[in-house]
């Protein structure tokens, strides 16, 4: 079993959650996204969002033309990695602690209160200052949520280790870099000010922006406007500074001084000796852009900086560089190479997008935005089972469970399943499957009658007893010495009972199995809506060849009837569409729905109906071994408190005694061969199996 990388997530997660390269639907290499697996993923993390939040907050995938953010919702990537979900629902969290905390109006109005507290509009200061703000508010909900829900702070320290406490940044901190008074370094040293190698006498003024800062007590700040006093605040050093630097480049300039040091300048400080308009302009740097492309949110850069950057940045000893800067010298402040310098620009603009809210994320085409909708709707997951080869060999099946059939896959089909059928072509099985829908429909009229017991009050009656009730017909035999003159009722009372009836929907069922198959179903989900006090789910199952693929191996179990939801009307229009197709993964099916069998059982009698044509068989899975794993599912099923009665169908009056005699085995006494077109041969069956009377 691989082990997940990230240390939240591993304990919810089953194996088969994250997947790089390996398409969950089909099994085989991939080269677009899984829809199946991205739903479960958006869903996970939009239940985070919801449970922290407490408010029902949009949680989407970036899609082509969508903008990154409207303050109203959360955009997540549609890279899925387990390294990164940990990153991932850490920074949906901050995402959505912005929607429910910040207050964007206040940061559109930032170019007019700048305006009005210093009486000048300066684009270059309101850009600065709109950074600040983005820094104290973000330090401010993190902190909000962390004290919220101090349970998912792991996913915070995901999310720091990510952007603000990687080796690259650490070197960076401790290096001779961003040491002289210019806003891009004031933008390094504040952003990693949570960086325990923070250097605060790296720049002048910045302990006092420590002090305003307070990190201690950042929860003081109760809104956004409290963080923009604070920002403010924090300018108001920065500036003074950065004028102050300005004087004193000007002073040098007039008196003929650093004519030589100019020369050097353009090597590792571009922009110092610019007037400060690039110098001050929020964003300006030689390595913007030039982050990730759609896969920086997966963390891919990021992920190899990590794991390379303490030899990428190892100190390197060397001369001065020139830049006059005395922090800069000596050995405390070691130098970075020209590679190094390159990549802790590029961690610097990634901690500038974050700020910004513009993370680069991987979209998704509209055509898988359509599919991973679908998904959700049908409450798609995924279950890994393992089985044993003949051989011993281990063997992965990944189940689709799809818990709903809806109308968009029934128009549409964007999951490609295979048993929906579509178009003209298949026009003749779908009248085919009508009109044995229609006879069961019939049948269950009458079955329904035969079954109705459960809804009336019975008792039964015992006489010729030694002890109870006298039995006034039997007082005259009281003088020859009879005893038994007692008699005694009992109220006959069902408990509710739910049944899940699970139909082999594999390619040998085609023709007459098939149309025997849905005239049973449909003859007991009939009766069942007649019944008060019984719940009826139908499934089918397979496992489908996808075109084009090596790997075959996709079992699916998709629920066409669920009486608690779905009206008889819903059944037909759904079970009419529905063509065998694929391999038998028997066994299979029936351990993925184990917990849904359990689940259905509580409080109630629960049942469990089988209808087959006999043999399991499917990728990897097959012969003895198959037929072993069957068996030891049902009889799983048993250790459950389930009771359990498998119909053997065939076109034949004369199946294969081999095929029989598996069947047999698999099922044991609860095999049953019948007329399935039988109204009494049914009803005797249920009737004996699942509707026996709790006395």
């Amino acid at each position: 079993m691989r082990k997940l990388n990230n240390q939240k997530s591993s304990f919810w997660a089953n194996e088969g959650f994250f997947e790089d390269d390996i398409d969950i639907i089909t099994g085989q290499k991939k080269n677009s996204s899984d829809v199946v697996a991205l739903a479960s993923y958006r869903n996970s993390i939009a239940n985070f969002v919801r449970i922290v939040t407490q408010q029902d907050i949009p949680v989407k995938f970036q899609t082509n033309g969508d903008s990154y953010t409207d303050g109203k919702s959360v955009v997540i990537s549609a890279k899925l990695s387990d390294k990164d979900f940990d990153y991932a629902v850490g920074l949906a969290l901050h995402e959505g602690s912005h929607v429910v905390k910040s207050d964007f109006d206040i940061v559109a109005s930032i170019g007019i209160r700048y305006q009005n507290k210093y009486d000048i509009h300066d684009s270059k200061g309101i850009g600065i200052v709109k950074d600040l703000l983005n820094i104290v508010e973000d330090r401010r909900i993190d902190q909000w949520l962390i004290s919220t829900a101090p349970g998912y702070i792991g996913y915070y320290h995901a999310l720091y280790a990510k952007y603000f406490n990687t080796s690259v940044i650490n070197k960076g901190l401790a290096s001779s870099e961003y040491r002289d008074e210019t806003w891009e370094s004031y933008f390094f040293r504040v952003i990693n000010i949570t960086n325990p190698n923070r250097d605060l006498d790296a720049l002048k003024g910045l302990k006092d922006i420590w002090s305003i800062l307070d990190l201690r007590n950042i929860d003081r700040l109760k809104s956004t406007e409290d963080a923009l006093n604070v920002a403010f605040d924090i300018y108001d050093i920065v500036r003074s500074h950065l004028d102050e630097a300005a004087k004193e480049k000007e002073a040098e300039d007039e008196n003929g001084e650093g004519q030589e040091g100019e020369g050097q300048e353009g090597e590792g400080q571009e922009g110092e000796g610019q007037e400060g308009d690039d110098q001050l302009k929020p964003g300006n740097d030689k390595d913007a852009g030039t982050g990730d492309g759609e896969g920086q949110a997966g963390g891919d850069d990021d992920g190899e900086t990590a794991e390379g950057s303490e030899t990428e940045l190892s100190t390197e000893g060397g001369a001065n560089n020139g830049s006059g800067n005395e922090s800069g010298t000596g050995s405390d402040h070691p130098e970075l190479s020209d590679r190094q310098k390159d990549l802790l620009a590029k961690a610097i603009q990634k901690q500038r997008d974050f700020q910004d809210n513009n993370i680069k994320k991987k979209k998704v085409s509209k055509k898988d935005a359509n599919a991973i909708k679908a998904a959700e709707a049908a409450d798609a997951s995924i279950v890994d089972i393992e089985t044993k080869g003949n051989w011993g060999a281990r063997n992965n099946h990944r189940v689709l469970i799809l818990p709903r059939v809806t109308n968009e896959m029934l128009e549409n089909n964007p999951l490609g399943i295979g048993m929906i059928m579509q178009g003209s072509y298949n026009s003749r099985q779908a009248d085919d499957n009508i009109k044995s829908i229609s006879k069961g429909l019939v049948m269950g009229q009458r079955l329904g009658k035969k079954l109705k017991a459960r809804n009336e009050n019975q008792s039964l009656k015992y006489n010729r007893l030694r002890s109870g009730s006298i039995d006034k017909r039997r007082i005259s035999t009281l003088g020859f010495g009879t005893e038994t003159v007692f008699e005694k009722i009992e109220s006959i009372v069902y408990n509710d009972a739910a049944i899940h009836i699970s139909i082999d929907a594999s390619s040998s069922m085609r023709g007459e199995c098939w149309q025997q198959s849905m005239t049973m179903a449909s003859a007991i989900a009939k009766a069942s809506s007649m019944i008060e006090g019984l719940d009826v789910v139908i499934s089918v199952r397979a496992e489908e060849w996808i075109p084009g693929s090596n790997d075959d191996d996709r079992p699916i179990i998709m629920v066409i009837y669920d009486s608690t939801r779905d009206n008889i009307a819903r059944y037909q229009k759904v079970m009419s569409r529905i063509r065998p197709s694929g391999c038998t993964p028997e066994g299979i099916c029936f351990e993925a729905i184990q917990k849904q069998l359990i689940a259905m059982k509580q409080g109630k009698d629960g049942y469990f109906l089988n209808i087959s044509d006999g043999m399991p068989g499917a990728s990897n899975y097959g012969g003895a071994s198959a037929i072993l794993h069957t068996r030891n599912q049902v009889n799983q099923m048993r250790k459950n408190g389930l009771q359990v009665l498998s119909y053997f169908v065939s076109e034949s009056d004369n199946a294969y005694g081999n095929i029989v005699e598996k069947f047999k085995q698999m099922y044991g006494a609860d095999a049953r061969f019948i007329n399935t077109e039988s109204v009494s041969d049914i009803a005797n069956t249920i009737n004996a199996k699942f509707l026996m009377p709790t006395i």
